[in-house]
């Protein structure tokens, strides 16, 4: 029994290394409905929140 609960101790921290590694992810833009027009900069991240307005012409 010791010995499962110290390989999972290892495997969980393994894991977390693993996760911490400094690598960036890619963005998926495969959105509903496709943006008109997709700007990519430094200045941060974009969050989509209840304040977010998305903005359509009538009848769309």
């Amino acid at each position: 029994m010791r010995k499962l609960f110290r390989l999972a101790g290892i495997l969980t921290v393994t894991g977390a290394l693993a996760a911490c590694s400094g690598e960036k992810t890619t963005a998926n833009y495969h959105t509903i409905p496709i943006p008109q027009e997709i700007k990519i900069s430094s200045e941060g991240e974009f969050v989509l929140n209840s304040g977010t307005k998305i903005i359509y012409p009538d009848g769309n």
